[in-house]
């Protein structure tokens, strides 16, 4: 998924050098403690078999599986809502919130966050 996005980016002509991905859900370690399933349908499975990277992930993994990212919010939907927030959470900026507070109102951030966002999406 991330390095879908990361192409997608790249194509619509985006700079990925201040961008840092990172994988909050679906990890091999929560697929385990969680014991999500990883049995994927029989299409999925037969995208898997075509897909040129399969011999690499059974090498790595051993076995060729996929898990669903709903697995998560619908297994343990407020573990799946603590992992979010924390994630983002760790990158909030106090300092930087009340700079923009002191330049712009809060409808003005959150009109611009919104265009941003909007934006960003559409282009995908």
């Amino acid at each position: 998924m991330i390095d879908d996005l990361r192409s997608r980016m790249l194509k619509l002509g985006f700079s990925l050098e201040k961008i840092d991905f990172q994988r909050i859900a679906v990890t091999p370690e929560q697929i385990r403690k969680y014991n999500l399933p990883f049995n994927p349908d029989k299409t999925t499975l037969e995208k898997m078999n075509r897909d040129s990277r399969t011999n690499g992930f059974i090498e790595k993994y051993g076995k060729l599986y996929a898990v669903e990212l709903d697995a998560l919010p619908a297994l343990i939907p407020n573990e799946f809502k603590k992992m979010v927030f924390n994630s983002v959470d760790q990158f909030y900026d106090q300092g930087i919130y009340e700079k923009l507070l002191n330049k712009y109102s809060t409808d003005q951030i959150e009109e611009l966050l919104k265009h941003k966002i909007v934006g960003f999406l559409d282009k995908i």
